[in-house]
């Protein structure tokens, strides 16, 4: 028996195929089974077979966040979509331009805080505890002051909306970031779909790869300059060429 990086504990982990797995990051099976060969993706193989455990896969997933290059395989499979309408998850009424520091679950509080008052989340203890979850396997504070909180295996009690709640914490916070520093800027990502979460995701890695453009947001004053700047670094990417011949 070889193995690839990790070896699941079957008792507690359904254990996938190669097709399962590929349908799951909308890839072909050629290429997956080439990522497996270079040792890219956490799998076992069993007797001929490669199999593969999901949280593993969405751990890995999520690892590649912490990497800025556009080349590695989280963002290739963000960008089989030419257009991704982040900015319409996004609203004025869940932009929280000053959040002040605390605990991570009072953050996170905050910023569940826009979906109640609409009625969007029923259960907030529920939700609440689904996002600390989360945290507790593998903290969504990445680098340069960014995090992206998230509830994991979106198909079991899905919310039922897709929606993004932006957060500033201009003083920043402890969030348990991967390089140590204090988190200013929070996007919460709800979304009823394992793929559409996947790739919102993804497409807010992309966005906000740069310490450059993650102070630009920290430094502005309303919802109306966020959501103005928001959308614009989302056209970039859906248009490139059309930003190019500008």
């Amino acid at each position: 028996m070889k193995t690839n990086h990790f070896k699941p504990d079957t008792k507690a982990d359904k254990l996938l195929t190669l097709s399962d797995i590929a349908s799951y990051l909308q890839i072909t099976e050629k290429t997956l089974l080439k990522m497996v060969h270079k040792k890219e993706i956490p799998s076992i193989k069993i007797g001929s077979q490669w199999r593969f455990v999901k949280e593993a896969i969405d751990q890995w997933l999520f690892s590649r966040m912490q990497q800025s290059s556009k080349k590695n395989t989280f963002f290739e499979i963000e960008s089989t979509i030419n257009y991704i309408p982040v900015d319409r998850l996004l609203r004025k009424d869940t932009i929280l331009m000053d959040i002040n520091p605390g605990t991570k679950e009072s953050i996170l509080n905050t910023l569940i805080q826009p979906l109640l008052e609409k009625e969007l989340i029923k259960d907030k203890d529920y939700y609440l505890s689904r996002l600390l979850q989360r945290e507790n396997i593998v903290s969504t504070g990445l680098s340069k002051g960014f995090a992206i909180p998230h509830i994991r295996h979106v198909d079991e009690n899905p919310p039922n909306i897709n929606i993004i709640v932006a957060g500033i914490c201009r003083p920043g916070t402890n969030f348990d970031s991967i390089d140590g520093k204090k988190t200013k800027l929070f996007f919460l990502v709800c979304s009823d779909s394992e793929i559409l979460h996947i790739r919102i995701i993804a497409r807010l890695s992309r966005i906000f790869n740069n310490v450059n453009t993650i102070n630009e947001f920290i430094a502005l004053k309303t919802r109306e300059e966020f959501m103005d700047l928001f959308i614009k670094y989302n056209h970039a990417l859906n248009f490139p060429e059309k930003e190019e011949n500008k």
